[in-house]
């Protein structure tokens, strides 16, 4: 029951404007070489988005 309050109480408190949350979104950079550049530019980990059949260009299935 506490890993539930825990729960509960950090939620609330991201609600309440306690917790900055990052809500800017993935900005996408094509082509590879130029993502990698851009990562090792800012320190950042790079993602790699893997491409399935059937994945639409907005991503979704």
């Amino acid at each position: 029951m506490k890993p539930l309050a825990a729960l509960l109480l950090f939620a609330s408190a991201a609600l309440a404007g306690d917790c900055k949350r990052d809500c800017t979104g993935i900005e996408w950079t094509l082509p590879f070489k130029a993502a990698l550049e851009k990562a090792k530019k800012e320190k950042r980990l790079l993602l790699i988005k893997p491409i399935a059949f059937g994945t639409e260009k907005n991503g979704g299935w």
